[in-house]
């Protein structure tokens, strides 16, 4: 080669530092036109909101929900809007709306609620598949579970007559002291258990107009046998406290009750119990987040963005936990169990009712939504 055809060393190099800074100015230059077309887009826009009003501390829920979405969102306002999804109809002003997967039907035909795209979602594999079920009669999703929640029997290792027990008529006949609360509500509640234990069908809840029709006397005397009579009408969160002071062997309530446990948490134990006297049929509530049907197109993904946040572990795992304390709130995430026992001995006993394989979401239409809501 003719060295009048080579290029001097300090050429390339030139070359190659003239080529990097252009480079570097197409990536800035791209990364500010992204901002710039993406800002206007978002900032200035507000997301509304609902959560479960019955959650055990829902203004705690509320705050880590929005730290949570300041981390990906900070030009957008989350604002808390609340509704009662039992009492308040169609959710007015909420974009994304949490409910009671049990009213989940009804939501869909009276058109509250928008069809979800829940392949958005990556890691669907992460949720137990029976929260994942769509509202009867349907193949489509319009709500992603968030909290989980079942009735439990909570009570001491140590007793032996209720480690025995199978079912409410076990525990009235051993004679064992077991609180129960047979309010109103609670009381419709079991029964609505009893049912789908002695048909041994959960969807019977679904299809039957008439609840009535099957006979729960038994399953009612049942529970009042059981019942610690002096105690009976207490409301559930109450039962923890007298069970921690001693007042009987256990209890049956909701999980997250045992946040009220100090002196006998480490002695406690966890597991269903059947109502029906069959073989149970284990039933869990869960409050689903849905976006709300008029909400529009320009804020759809935002709302899809809120979701996913509700439906993280990092935020299952923050509300779990309130000033040190465990809260035994109960998720349809397994990774959130695995996490969350390395800590809190209990959610090893969680974990185990959350992922039995027969686990079925509780809903109910007819004559116990008329009657009840």
């Amino acid at each position: 080669m003719n060295e009048s055809n080579q290029r001097p060393a300090g050429t390339k190099r030139n070359i190659r530092i003239l080529l990097i800074i252009l480079l570097a100015a197409v990536i800035l230059l791209t990364a500010a036109a992204m901002v710039f077309f993406r800002a206007p887009s978002e900032k200035g826009k507000t997301i509304t909101y609902s959560m479960y009003p019955y959650l055990p501390d829902t203004a705690y829920c509320a705050e880590v929900l929005e730290e949570e979405w300041a981390k990906v969102h900070p030009d957008v306002k989350l604002e808390y809007v609340p509704y009662n999804c039992y009492h308040d109809g169609k959710p007015e002003g909420v974009d994304v709306v949490m409910y009671d997967s049990m009213l989940e039907r009804m939501f869909i035909e009276k058109g509250y609620l928008r069809l979800l795209d829940i392949s958005g979602f990556s890691d669907t594999d992460d949720f137990y598949p029976f929260t994942l079920a769509p509202a009867d009669g349907y193949t489509e999703h319009y709500g992603m579970p968030v909290f989980l929640c079942c009735d439990l029997m909570i009570y001491d290792k140590g007793s032996q007559t209720l480690s025995a027990v199978d079912d409410i008529f076990d525990a009235a006949a051993s004679g064992s002291s077991l609180l129960i609360s047979l309010a109103s509500y609670g009381d419709h509640i079991y029964m609505m258990d009893a049912a789908a234990d002695i048909a041994q069908d959960a969807e019977v809840i679904q299809h039957k107009e008439e609840v009535e029709s099957i006979d729960v006397s038994e399953s009612k005397e049942a529970l009042t046998d059981a019942a610690v009579p002096a105690y009976k009408d207490e409301e559930s969160n109450a039962l923890a406290t007298l069970y921690d002071e001693g007042a009987a062997d256990g209890y049956i309530g909701y999980p997250e009750t045992m946040r009220f446990l100090d002196k006998r948490i480490d002695q406690t134990a966890v597991r269903q119990i059947g109502i029906g006297g069959q073989d149970n049929i284990p039933l869990f509530y869960c409050d689903m987040a849905g976006i709300a049907s008029d909400v529009p197109e320009d804020e759809i993904d935002l709302s899809m963005d809120l979701i996913r946040i509700m439906t993280d572990t990092a935020f299952m795992e923050r509300v779990s936990v309130q000033d040190g304390h465990p809260q035994y709130l109960m998720f349809p995430r397994r990774s959130f169990y695995e996490d969350m026992e390395k800590e809190y001995p209990v959610y090893t006993m969680l974990k185990t009712i959350a992922e039995n394989d027969d686990n079925e979401l509780f809903r109910a239409y007819g004559s116990f939504m008329d009657e009840t809501f």
